[in-house]
């Protein structure tokens, strides 16, 4: 059967896509995700684009539709958002399958819709109760409950069959960690106290993942056409008592706090699960102790590979690297390497370190190892360009070398006038452009024999001669002394800024005499 599973790259829709496969059925995810296997289909959609499901839809024999805002607190955060994604989301999911004539479209619920329900005695609540509008509560609680309002109305107005699970709580590997139990671990790990909101007298019925994923393959029965089941265990574990198996499986006591109960949070209803059981033959398995155990193995094991993984490419960027005797140079030689370059390799860093993980956990999916790829050259080319961006420095020479090796050879200033939109008065760059003759095997012209400024250009002579000129534009400081021409201020002199020509005759006979010294 060709199956499809919206949101299939999400923690349940990942379990639910391993069972289909596991039952035989042909698989594709419709999730902008890509899926945590290779061995199954991925079509990127967006469930709030209807075209865009009408073509991923064709052909399929049946839909489980899991895309949804799943956190309570992101559906608090943006309500907007959420209604639209979890109540017109659905009806165009549904949309697009009644245009494919798919056979069955199963949606994902939740049991906090009985949080509104009518009790009808002291006995559990059933697929059956009526729900009361007014003690809905929270947001996500309607949102689920129009869910399940536009999938009747379709097979009334349609003739769309359909499916609704109600989920009880999951919890097992591949949870997200804004989630209660991962938030728990990964706190009692660090030696955090546990917060929990309220007395931690509220229950929840969980069920592992592994059996909620195994009630999907179930859903596609014919008995199950139209129909709604509720998919949790019958054991009722509290807050605190889930606090305390937290505290069982890390072999280590945790310390809690208290805080003020989430306004329209789920109680907890006493719900049965019996129809699933009767007509679907399915219950939960898995005890929440052995459940957590899992939980918590797999968390180790997820840190301990995040952590080998981590010191892999610091050891592969070790071996890479050029040993250091190379890179040293002599005081005398070069001055400390400046900020930029600092600040670049750090770039380097943090911009090429996802994308190289990101590649090597892309599997065979070539959108992904693309995204990786670009990452890196990105990474590269922002370094290059940071190490290019140096400040433009400049050594003067107080006096000629002993050995005669380089020597001044002449200079020529550039005067550009600029207009200004927030002043009536025009501006002008300077920019000082001056030049030495020497030999190459000397080393670059300056004192201490540092090098030239970033934009440095150097051109062949006959006779072994070269020339080295560099430009200076005016918005770096300058660092000759008025009255020196070309040989700079001593240490002991402050810099000042290039002096505004008089007039731009007297800037024109400079460049003049500029290129005829150049042109010796």
């Amino acid at each position: 059967m060709r199956t499809l599973v919206t949101g299939g790259g999400g923690f349940i829709g990942s379990h639910v896509v391993d069972r289909l496969v596991a039952a035989g059925h042909d698989v594709a995810v419709v999730d902008l995700r890509p899926p945590h296997r290779p061995d199954v289909g991925h079509i990127p959609a967006d469930i709030n684009d209807l075209d865009g499901l009408v073509a991923a839809f064709a052909g399929a024999d049946a839909v489980f539709h899991l895309a949804a805002y799943a956190d309570v607190n992101d559906v608090s955060r943006d309500p907007v958002d959420a209604t639209d994604s979890n109540v017109v989301g659905v009806a165009k999911v549904w949309e697009a399958c009644r245009r494919n004539d798919v056979g069955r479209a199963v949606l994902a619920s939740t049991v906090w819709v009985y949080n509104g329900a009518a009790a009808d005695g002291d006995g559990p609540l059933d697929e059956g109760a009526a729900f009361r509008l007014d003690d809905m509560g929270h947001l996500y609680t309607s949102s689920k409950v129009a869910a399940e309002m536009v999938a009747h109305s379709y097979k009334t107005l349609y003739d769309q069959d359909f499916t609704i699970l109600r989920y009880g709580i999951p919890y097992g590997p591949r949870m997200r960690d804004s989630l209660v139990i991962p938030k728990f671990v990964g706190m009692a790990l660090r030696g955090e106290p546990l917060t929990i909101q309220g007395d931690g007298s509220q229950y929840r019925n969980y069920v592992y993942v592994e059996d909620l994923a195994d009630a999907h393959v179930l859903a596609l029965r014919p008995e199950a056409a139209n129909e709604t089941f509720t998919l949790e265990s019958r054991e009722k574990i509290s807050i605190r008592s889930m606090v305390e198996s937290i505290g069982e499986a890390l072999g280590r006591p945790v310390d809690v706090t208290y805080t003020p109960a989430r306004t329209g949070d789920y109680g907890g209803r006493e719900i049965s699960a019996a129809k699933a059981e009767r007509v679907l033959g399915w219950r939960a398995a898995v005890p929440f102790a052995e459940g957590l155990s899992r939980y918590v193995d797999w968390h180790l094991a997820r840190e301990t590979a995040a952590a080998s993984a981590a010191a892999s490419v610091v050891a592969a960027a070790a071996v890479a690297a050029p040993p250091a005797a190379a890179l040293a140079v002599t005081a005398a030689d070069r001055e400390t390497a400046p900020l930029a370059g600092v600040l670049a390799g750090l770039g380097l860093a943090v911009l090429a370190l996802p994308a190289l993980a990101a590649l090597a956990t892309a599997g065979s999916d070539p959108i992904t190892r693309l995204t990786a790829l670009s990452g890196s050259l990105v990474a590269a080319v922002a370094a290059w360009a940071g190490r290019r961006r140096r400040q433009k420095r400049w050594t003067w020479r107080s006096r000629p070398s002993r050995s005669g090796s380089w020597e001044p050879w002449g200079s020529a200033t550039t005067r550009t006038a600029i207009a200004s939109s927030s002043s009536p008065r025009s501006s002008r760059r300077t920019t000082k452009t001056t030049c030495w003759r020497g030999s190459p095997a000397s080393g670059p012209p300056g004192s201490r024999s540092r090098p030239l400024p970033s934009g440095g250009r150097s051109w062949s002579r006959p006779g072994g001669r070269h020339v080295r000129c560099a430009a200076i534009p005016s918005t770096h400081r300058d660092t000759r002394v008025r009255g020196r021409t070309g040989t700079g201020p001593r240490r002991s002199e402050a810099p000042v800024r290039t002096r505004r020509p008089g007039s731009a005759g007297r800037a024109r006979a400079r460049r003049r005499r500029a290129h005829r010294a150049v042109l010796r």
